[in-house]
């Protein structure tokens, strides 16, 4: 407690400096070797095979998709411009085919047009 002095000072009295400060926990129980390193190496294989399944595979699979997807496109051009290639063929076609219309269906959409949709 508080002390008086003969100058009428209050003294706190001689208290200890702290120097160093000790950052070791009491009573912490130590991780266990024997327990943590199968843990670790299990949440890295698991992690690895979420990776792998979930992700890789998944991105191999969608390039090989595209992959397919270009080679009809391909296709599907080169069928287009074989049509394109025949010229005035379409309208000789539409000449004959348009013979046998009525006046509403001569006053519709063109057909080739609609197929060109």
């Amino acid at each position: 407690m508080a002390k008086k002095t003969k100058k009428n000072k209050i003294s706190r009295g001689h208290l200890p400096v702290k120097r160093t400060i000790n950052l070791i926990g009491v009573n912490e129980k130590p991780i266990d070797v024997k327990i943590a390193a199968p843990a670790i190496i299990l949440i890295l294989i698991a992690a690895f095979l979420i990776g792998k399944f979930a992700v890789a595979d998944r991105l191999a699979a969608m390039s090989r998709e595209q992959n397919k997807v270009a080679q009809l496109q391909s296709q599907i051009d080169a069928g287009y411009a074989k049509i394109d290639s025949f010229g005035e063929l379409a309208d000789q076609y539409a000449h004959y085919t348009y013979s046998g219309l009525t006046e509403e269906e001569v006053n519709r959409c063109d057909r080739v047009e609609v197929i060109d949709m």
